[in-house]
């Protein structure tokens, strides 16, 4: 089956697969036409392995595969042939690790657009926020990922600067945050979007605390966030903010495609 215009659903075989069946459908995704279901098999060394379990329900008419105990280097190979993907969020086992081995897997790149499903049914979203890395080469691809998959939503774009090492307390210098400010107005022109169709923050805080606080304080059902970028500075920000915000939103997030090498 040609999967390159299809959606992939990956399960770790224990996790409910409908509400990710239901969230491709809900999103106006591909999944009409088909896609692939793949059931991760457990690891070799774990006691537990997951009871057969039927088939969830797919939309009618699509042309839809299921692969059974796949493997993890089978994931690498059909996100490459896939352009989105959806997964469960997964708690790890010891708190402490943060995300499973199968949802750091689903973090490496390369890899299309993925989404995590934290909360069932959320899906057509109405409050969206997109957490900018304004030195991204494509930050801009965070915002149309957001108008594409939430057309009718409320839009909120956010940037954390860095603290103010020096400073008494965390308010941003007026002149970095109106910067900010207007970087954020230039990458909403870039995505074809008004700035006046987005509500603008940029405040001094920790990446991760910032996005995870306004979340909450905006009820948001959805957080764009963007992939991973070929340097070891901007690599470094992606897996200290990524690990963190997954293991901790309380929503649905959606992860842009990582930046070629």
């Amino acid at each position: 089956m040609d999967s390159t215009n299809r959606v992939l659903i990956v399960s770790d075989g224990v996790a409910d697969e409908q509400p990710l069946i239901d969230a491709a459908a809900a999103l106006g995704t591909p999944a009409s036409a088909g896609g692939t279901l793949l059931r991760i098999a457990p690891p070799a060394w774990s006691p537990l392995a997951p009871l057969p379990r039927p088939l969830p329900r797919f939309p009618t008419g699509g042309d839809w595969q299921v692969l059974a105990d796949a493997s993890l280097a089978e994931l690498d190979i059909q996100r490459q042939r896939h352009p989105l993907t959806l997964a469960a969020h997964q708690p790890a086992p010891w708190p402490r690790e943060g995300l499973t081995a199968l949802t750091r897997q689903l973090l490496s790149p390369p890899h299309g657009t993925l989404l995590i499903v934290r909360r069932p049914g959320a899906a057509p979203y109405r409050r969206v926020l997109v957490a900018i890395e304004l030195s991204a080469d494509r930050a801009a691809d965070c915002l149309q990922l957001a108008r594409r998959f939430a057309p009718a939503a409320e839009l909120t774009v956010l940037h954390a600067l860095p603290r103010q090492p020096d400073a008494a307390d965390q308010a941003c210098p007026p002149d970095q945050r109106e910067a900010a400010l207007d970087r954020l107005d230039a990458l909403l022109d870039q995505a074809g979007l008004s700035p006046r169709q987005a509500f603008k923050i940029a405040e001094c805080a920790h990446a991760p605390e910032l996005i995870l606080d306004k979340e909450r304080e905006l009820l948001a059902d959805l957080l764009v966030i963007g992939g991973r970028t070929p340097s070891a500075l901007r690599r470094l920000f992606y897996r200290g903010v990524m690990p963190q915000v997954l293991a901790r939103a309380g929503c649905d997030v959606l992860i842009a495609p990582a930046q070629p090498r």
